[in-house]
Order: structure tokens, then C-alpha cells, then sequence
């Protein structure tokens, strides 16, 4: 007797799912004995053992499933009900019936049967219970309960219906299919680096080295993105670049020109507004967003794409040191970190965002560019080495240890600048180079857009001479010739000239004055 004794002390105790159903058999039980043989105290002890164990309980998913707060207590008739549909269906082979479970809920007294007839109208209504299917109105569990006592949603369910065991077994055998049917990786079809290269340079001028390593990392995130599409991932790290140089160098066109050769979608966005989460302003999410819409909505399309951060290095540290929160510096840095190293991604559904709906994208194998033209950092860079290489100096294949550390000191948090995997330094175009920009390029596409009106505009030589010495003078570069071009072309444009129309040095001269560029300049011409 002893022994039994001090088995029953070192008994664990019972969980609540398992009193819940001992309480269930102990009513259902009850009811079927003669009324001189029912044990109301027994009912009453048990009872009032279960709601305290129920009320005590922590991240109870029972408690959650009932509404039980600290505001709203257990009702011993919910859980009566609860406990005798659950032992029924769970351990007899019967159902029960709505007047057989407000006898035993309610019992003799008629207030007590009305409100038990209330409750279970409500656990009906808000589908704790629910009305068995091709029954006479039998009751069981509904779903969310079924689950609590079957352990969660991640444990095989207590009841499963012959549908939803059909569902299971189809997307059973479509993993499996999924599975034996990986993609083939195409490595061979891909680009190689000297192709993009030579490609890229068609368009890009002046930029051979930047040229020559953006067309590696290109050519390596395209093999990476093959073999990740091929459930075959390297492990390799998504590619993250930081472009160093003046306005108007080409940092995003070079980022830009690379996409469209590659075929990859291209998305880009002044990180001037961009602020922590929760804030007002551009949120991380509305740079790939951008990156989204470049791939026509098409999320696997778009996770390999370009994702670039342009005026990055407005994003530097505060430096305060009071331990306040820096919304538009280190956050936004720390907000990256996630990106880069590849994450389940969600773009919009922030609150006040209407116009996009929460959408999950995996960032593991998108390619990130950021750019800046850190204007101060070669300064930082002068005091850590007594090396002379400025904005237009090389790196070298190795890198510069001392650049790194120089980026820290100008607010880049050390964090971010871990995870870069190339730093490239722009250095500024040569009149020489602006030159060709303007015949190869911006010249150009102002020509096919006046030839749609009948006018054919032709620059000379010394016009473009003076258009490339002013945007050098001014330090505006590639955008300088722009500017200078659309000043030009206003006159054809408001007057609506017709076929071929000549501008020579004074027109351009005036085009310069005109768009505040500096009068000097055109003095010296």
C-alpha cells in the first residue's frame, strides 16, 4: 500500500489537454449512473481543478481558443460542454446531441439550461464547435480545438476528414515531384565575363577597370543564380558592391547598362528618404519594390535581379552617442543587413500602404549595388596612408585595408561594411571621355527624339569640345552634357523647326549660360 502511495506521488502531473478529457469521461459517466449513485462532489473537485490549472497556465493555446483572459474567467458551463464533446468524439464512438449536452451543462435548473443553451449557440457561431457533416445535428470539435488537443497544427491531426487526407496525399506527391524533377543548370549558356564586358563598354565609356569587374561579378551571380534555381545552391554570398565617385561619373548607368545586357531587371532608388521601419518616409521595402516592377510583377524573376542604392552614403551615422535611435542612418544600414545576406523578404503591407499588399520575396541571390559620392572620405583615407590614390586611384586586387577602415570613420557602421564584397572607386571622366559620351550617347538619343518632328540637329566639333570642357569645369560630368543638351534643343523644339539645323560653339556658349553652368567657361571658349 505504501509502495502504491509513493507511486502515485511521483506521478507527473496530468496535462490540460489530458484532465480536460478525464473530466469529460467523469460527466459523461455520471449521467449514465442512477441518480443515488452520481458523485456531484467528485464533478465539483475536478472541475474547480481544471480551471485553476487552465487559469495559471502561460501562452495557454486553450485559453487562447476560449477567450480566457484575466478579465474573463473560465465559464465552468463552456467548459463542461468542451469536455464531454471532446471525451465523446475523441474516446467513445458516439456524438453528441444538442439536448444531451445542455442536460449535462446545465442541469435540472431551467436558468441554467437557458444559458447553457446560449453557450452553445455561441462556440457554434464563433466555430468552436461545429455541426457534424450528414448528421441529425450531432456536435463535435471544431478545427482550432481539434488541433490544441492534438498538439498544434504541426502534429498529425486527431481527425481528418477523407478530403482533407485526399489534399494531403496530392501535396504530398507533388513535393515529391517537385523533388525528383530539379531543373537542369544551362552554366554553358550563360554569358561569360569578356562578353559582357565588350557588351557593356558598347555603351559605357571610360570606365575599362569598373567595366571589367562589374562584368565578373555579373557573370558569377548569374552562374550562382542557375544552380540556386537548381536547388543546387554554392553557398556562396550574395554579391554586394559599393561605388565610389563624383555625380555624373557613371556609377548607375554602368549598374544599368549591365541589367539590360544581362537581361536582369534593374530597380534603383535614392536612399536621401529612405528611414527605419515604422517611420515616415521610403521604407528598405520600396527599393526592391522597384526591382519587382522592373520584372513585370514576376517574383522569381525579380529575386535575382539589381537592387541599387543610390546616394548611400547620405545614410552615414549620426555619431550621436546618447543612445537614441538613428532612424535615417545606422537603422537604414542595419535595415540592409538582412537583404544582403538573403532572407523571406515582406515588400509593402506596412500600415498607411495601400497600394501594395504584403508580398513575400527571397533575397538570396539578388545582386546589390550601393553608391555614394562620399564627398570628405578621401580626406579620412589621407590620414590612415600616406598613399596617394584619391577618387582616381586603383585598388589593386587585393584592396585597400585602409579604405575600409576609412569608410567606418565616415559612417558606414563596420557591420555593413563586413559584408561588401567589392569596393570599386570611380574616378572622374576626362574631357576626352565626356566627349564620347556625348557623340556616343546623349547626342544621340536627342537626335531619334527630334527626328520623330521632322528636325535633324548636328553639333560640331567645337560645339561638343565646349559642351565636354564645361560639364569637366563644373564637376556635373555626364549629367552636365544633359543638361546642356535639353537647353540646346529648346529653341528647335518651341519654334518647331524643320529638317536639318546646325549649332555651332556660340549656340552652345549661350546653352551654357543659359543653364547657369558658368559664364566663365564660355568667356574662355
Amino acid at each position: 500500500m505504501a509502495g502504491k502511495q509513493q507511486s502515485d506521488l511521483a506521478a507527473p502531473p496530468k496535462s490540460t489537454a489530458v484532465l480536460l478529457l478525464d473530466f469529460g469521461k467523469l460527466l459523461y459517466n455520471d449521467d449514465r449512473r442512477r441518480q443515488a449513485e452520481r458523485n456531484p462532489d467528485r464533478i465539483a473537485e475536478v472541475e474547480a481543478q481544471l480551471i485553476e490549472q487552465i487559469s495559471n497556465e502561460k501562452g495557454s493555446a486553450l485559453k487562447s481558443a476560449l477567450n480566457i483572459t484575466i478579465s474573463n474567467r473560465c465559464d465552468p458551463i463552456m467548459l463542461r460542454i468542451l469536455a464531454v464533446i471532446s471525451y465523446m468524439q475523441l474516446c467513445t464512438d458516439n456524438f453528441a446531441t444538442p439536448g444531451w449536452v445542455v442536460k449535462i451543462a446545465g442541469g435540472d435548473e431551467p436558468a441554467s439550461i437557458i444559458a447553457a443553451r446560449k453557450m452553445l449557440s455561441h462556440m457554434l457561431i464563433t466555430k468552436r464547435l461545429r455541426i457534424k457533416h450528414d448528421s441529425n445535428g450531432q456536435i463535435e470539435l471544431g478545427r482550432e480545438l481539434l488541433q490544441y488537443l492534438g498538439g498544434g497544427s504541426s502534429e498529425p491531426p486527431l481527425m481528418i476528414t477523407e478530403y482533407e487526407l485526399v489534399q494531403r496525399w496530392k501535396k504530398a506527391e507533388a513535393q515529391a515531384a517537385k523533388k525528383a524533377a530539379k531543373p537542369e543548370v544551362t552554366i554553358a549558356a550563360l554569358p561569360t565575363a569578356k562578353q559582357l564586358a565588350a557588351k557593356i563598354s558598347e555603351s559605357v565609356v571610360g570606365l575599362e577597370a569598373e567595366v571589367r569587374t562589374f562584368a565578373c561579378r555579373v557573370a558569377l551571380h548569374q552562374r550562382r543564380a542557375a544552380l540556386i534555381r537548381a536547388d543546387q545552391d554554392p553557398g556562396s554570398p550574395n554579391e554586394a558592391l559599393l561605388f565610389i565617385g563624383p555625380s555624373g561619373c557613371g556609377k548607375t548607368y554602368l549598374a544599368e547598362c549591365a541589367g539590360r545586357v544581362c537581361g536582369l531587371p534593374f530597380g534603383a532608388i535614392s536612399s536621401t528618404d529612405l528611414t527605419a521601419e515604422g517611420y515616415i518616409g521610403l521604407g528598405i521595402d520600396d527599393a526592391i519594390k522597384q526591382v519587382i516592377v522592373a520584372a513585370n510583377n514576376n517574383l522569381e524573376h525579380a529575386r535575382y535581379g539589381i537592387c541599387f542604392f543610390d546616394e548611400f552614403d547620405k545614410k552615414r551615422t549620426s555619431g550621436w552617442e546618447t543612445g537614441g535611435r538613428d532612424i535615417c542612418g545606422a537603422s537604414v544600414q542595419q535595415g540592409v543587413l538582412k537583404l544582403i545576406e538573403g532572407c523571406e523578404f515582406q515588400v509593402g503591407g506596412r500600415k498607411g500602404m495601400s497600394d501594395w499588399g504584403a508580398t513575400m520575396i527571397n533575397t538570396k541571390g539578388m545582386f546589390f549595388c550601393f553608391a555614394g559620392a562620399f564627398v570628405g572620405l578621401e580626406k579620412l583615407l589621407e590620414k590612415r596612408t600616406k598613399l596617394d590614390i584619391g577618387f582616381g586611384g586603383q585598388l589593386g586586387a587585393g584592396g585597400n585595408p585602409d579604405l575600409y577602415d576609412a569608410l567606418i570613420d565616415f559612417g558606414l557602421i563596420p557591420e555593413f561594411v563586413n559584408r561588401l564584397t567589392g569596393v570599386s572607386v570611380f574616378p572622374a571622366p576626362t574631357v576626352e571621355q565626356l566627349t564620347q559620351i556625348a557623340v556616343r550617347s546623349v547626342i544621340p538619343a536627342y537626335q531619334k527624339l527630334l527626328a520623330t518632328g521632322g528636325t535633324d540637329i548636328q553639333i560640331t566639333g567645337e560645339g561638343i569640345a565646349l559642351m565636354a570642357e564645361c560639364a569637366k569645369e563644373t564637376r556635373t560630368f555626364a549629367r552636365g552634357i544633359k543638361t546642356i543638351c535639353a537647353r540646346l534643343i529648346e529653341d528647335c523644339v518651341y519654334e518647331e523647326r524643320k529638317g536639318l539645323v546646325e549649332l555651332g560653339a556660340a549656340e552652345v556658349a549661350k546653352a551654357i549660360e543659359a543653364a547657369g553652368m558658368g559664364a566663365a567657361v564660355c568667356q574662355a571658349a
